[in-house]
């Protein structure tokens, strides 16, 4: 039961990944349009802030959570 519970209170904060990415896509992608949306760089972008960001907060905040 545990489980289920905190698969429920990470959905928010995936959410809010997804949305903080797209805004800064977005706004960065209208001042940076040749750099930030060639085929490289945009897909390593949302990589970075969708999967490696998030994953590197979840490993402090629970290495914090230890001491």
């Amino acid at each position: 039961m545990a489980e289920a519970q905190d698969a429920s209170t990470e959905e928010p904060i995936a959410l809010g990944w997804y949305v903080a990415a797209l805004a800064v896509f977005v706004v960065a992608g209208y001042y940076l349009k040749t750099w930030l949306l060639n085929w490289i760089i945009g897909p390593l972008f949302l990589l970075i802030v969708l999967y490696l960001l998030p994953t590197w907060f979840g490993r402090l905040r629970r290495f914090g959570r230890r001491q």
